[in-house]
């Protein structure tokens, strides 16, 4: 990631949310931002990411968009991978993700963007995560699995793990760096 690019304020993040949400609403396809962000996360700790033309037309179904809203949405996706990108690699950046802003439910939309990413791209170093730090790994799971409609956590369950899913996140970077 470039380390020039010019970050999404907070308020052009939320714009982003709103308008994923509606493609959600719409074309039931995409991914909110929040999972977005946590699949940006897993990408920036992957050895080798995939490339962008793997994932990016299930996150962002813009195919039916007039081009220059297209051009548009997909730039302002870029910008929040790079954000990611940055936050977890530059101990200075300030970026927080969306969770921290609205919702805290929306922490487990983040985990299981992040968990589905190691799934999808990154099954060892997941499998060896699970094993070598079980405690960081269930966090991430129960997290992951509240989102799930039907999932077998409870609200309680999420609570418990909600304040460590951030630590387990940078304990999952530590392991894969």
């Amino acid at each position: 990631m470039s380390t020039s690019h010019i970050p999404l304020t907070l308020d052009e993040r939320l714009a982003l949310a709103d308008r994923m949400d509606d493609l959600i609403e719409d074309l039931d396809a995409g991914w909110s931002v929040p999972v977005m962000e946590g699949f940006f996360m897993g990408l920036a700790m992957l050895r080798t990411p995939p490339e962008v033309s793997v994932w990016i037309d299930e996150a962002l179904p813009v195919q039916t968009l007039p081009e220059e809203e297209r051009i548009a949405l997909t730039a302002d996706v870029m910008r929040l991978h790079a954000d990611v990108h940055d936050f977890l690699m530059n101990e200075e950046s300030e970026w927080m993700p969306l969770f921290v802003h609205t919702d805290s439910t929306d922490a487990s939309f983040t985990a299981l963007g992040f968990a589905q990413c190691f799934e999808n791209f990154a099954p060892a170093e997941w499998k060896r995560f699970k094993t070598d730090h079980k405690k960081s790994a269930a966090v991430i799971s129960t997290m992951a699995d509240y989102a799930l409609e039907g999932g077998r956590v409870s609200k309680a369950q999420f609570d418990a793990v909600e304040k460590k899913f951030m630590e387990s996140v940078f304990l999952m970077l530590e392991a894969n760096t």
